[in-house]
């Protein structure tokens, strides 16, 4: 194995994502790559935001530069951070493991409450093009998405805390 430069991944940082990458953390990296870029996109689709959507997110450009600049020191930290574990365990530090480096695709796998939302989110936009249906009412509504998600991770939380029934027939 070959140790890791924490300068090099440090700079590689300067992208997010691409000195988690150099790491071998793939799937960290490109979640990083993920976010930076939809950041960027909203920092600069002020002129290609329809109605009050280009307003809400000018409204947002103060915290999102905050994040940003935050984001990407955070990102030069961390590559540096996880280039010097990378080496710890590359010397044989006990407690310290390596990153997995199977750099394999992530399985596409079912979910009903994604695909109800893709499939909701799909129609919008096609009775939004196809058929002239204004979505100006989306800019004032769409914070009720959040309040949904909100609510089902609750929800799926209160579930998964509850103990299991006991088995029926146990007796003593």
């Amino acid at each position: 194995m070959h140790r890791k430069s924490p300068f090099l991944a440090g700079v590689l940082s300067l992208m997010p994502g691409i000195g988690q990458i150099y790491v071998g953390y793939y799937a960290l990296g490109f979640i990083h790559i993920a976010v930076f870029a939809m950041t960027i996109g909203l920092l600069s689709s002020g002129p290609f935001a329809f109605g009050a959507t280009a307003t809400a997110i000018r409204a947002f450009y103060p915290a999102l530069s905050i994040f940003l600049g935050f984001f990407v020191i955070y990102n030069i930290v961390d590559a540096c951070r996880r280039a010097i574990l990378y080496n710890l365990a590359v010397d044989g530090v006990q407690g310290i493991d390596l990153p997995d480096m199977n750099a394999s695709l992530p399985k596409l796998q079912g979910s009903v409450g994604g695909g109800v939302a893709l499939i909701v989110f799909g129609v919008l936009l096609l009775s939004n093009t196809l058929l002239g249906f204004s979505l100006d009412w989306l800019a004032s509504w769409w914070p009720m998405g959040l309040v949904g998600l909100g609510a089902y991770l609750v929800a799926k939380a209160r579930q998964e805390r509850r103990p299991a029934d006991p088995p029926a027939g146990g007796g003593e």
